[in-house]
């Protein structure tokens, strides 16, 4: 809404540069349209669709529960390829409250279970989920987490459905069977994940004290309240001044 990425590829001199309108179909040629949906949350959905194909990234957005998927399955339709978040990367708790990030972790779980039954995809891609926390004041964040070999089991097994998976300069032509790059990239995947395991965990550098972080953050909350609609929200909601 604040227009950066818009003057950023002005000035980085992209040759046309379109803000997609808001829910409407947008035709990028004779043959490929795309609907985008920002949300409340500063996230926004992207369905694609052609003649023969239709694909619904959903990635961060807050399409969680049974309602929400309702909601924007009745702009979608059914898709052909579901591309979705399996797992969190944020903090989630204190390091003594496990219970949390299991808790989370079943949530997500449920999430994508609620995603494929409203959109009912042929492929599922899960996606944009993959880390790992390497500081010693985060790793603990590690004790729960969607690991995307037990992913692909869960959708597979217990939803029915065909996983996507890909590494960096992947190709697949929407027609084959993805199972030998999936495998690869699984497998890959994995490996990278356990061998993070096994590195050095990140030390504490210099520390900065409480009352200069509430500075830095509330300058920087007044710096973005104006712009970001989800900021303006919260001071509306809880009867801030602005």
């Amino acid at each position: 809404k604040d227009g950066k990425v818009v003057e950023f590829c002005r000035q980085k001199q992209f040759k046309n540069v379109i803000e997609l309108p808001k829910k409407m179909p947008f035709s990028l040629s004779n043959s490929v349209i795309l609907v985008n949906g920002p949300m409340q949350s500063g996230d926004s959905w992207l369905l694609i669709k052609t003649p023969s194909l239709s694909i619904l990234n959903v990635n961060d957005c807050p399409v969680y529960s049974e309602r929400r998927c309702q909601e924007l399955h009745a702009l979608t339709g059914d898709v052909d390829i579901l591309m979705t978040q399996f797992a969190n990367a944020q903090w989630i708790a204190n390091p003594d409250q496990d219970s949390k990030r299991i808790e989370s972790l079943e949530h997500r779980r449920r999430v994508i279970r609620n995603q494929i039954n409203t959109f009912r995809p042929k492929f599922v891609f899960p996606f944009a989920s993959f880390i790992r926390f390497c500081h010693e004041e985060n790793s603990f964040c590690n004790s729960a987490h969607n690991r995307i070999d037990n992913v692909r089991r869960f959708i597979s097994e217990e939803l029915g459905k065909t996983v996507v998976c890909l590494l960096p300069n992947d190709e697949w032509d929407f027609e084959s069977d993805p199972e030998i790059l999936t495998n690869r990239a699984i497998s890959r995947y994995v490996a990278a994940l356990m061998e993070a395991e096994e590195g050095e965990l990140g030390k504490i550098g210099q520390i900065t004290s409480a009352s200069d972080i509430c500075k830095l953050s509330t300058n920087y909350f007044h710096k973005i309240r104006s712009k970001v609609g989800l900021v303006r929200w919260f001071y509306v909601r809880n009867k801030l001044p602005t």
